[in-house]
């Protein structure tokens, strides 16, 4: 069989050739674009996840001083729950 000649340049396959290319190239683009970001949606990201939920070891401390002898055990209970539920770690 003969090879089939190339169509004209302004030929409609031609045009039709170059918008399929275009076509395809785009979908690809977009394809690969897409796969981009659910891969990364679903990596959750470590520094992230260290921020949101810090280890014990990296949590902020404070130094805790009680004045002379006013110190009760509800008071100390109060305060003690008091920095853990702000996140203090000792």
């Amino acid at each position: 069989m003969p090879p089939t000649p190339a169509a004209p340049a302004g030929s409609r396959s031609a045009v039709t050739g170059r918008r399929r290319r275009r076509l395809v190239l785009g979908l690809c683009v977009l394809g690969a674009g897409l796969a981009a970001v659910v891969a990364a949606a679903a990596a959750p990201d470590p520094l992230e996840a260290g921020f949101r939920q810090p280890p014990p070891a990296a949590r902020p401390k404070t130094w805790w001083h009680w004045m002379n002898d006013s110190v009760t055990p509800a008071g100390l209970t109060a305060d003690l729950e008091a920095m853990a539920r702000v996140g203090l770690g000792g």
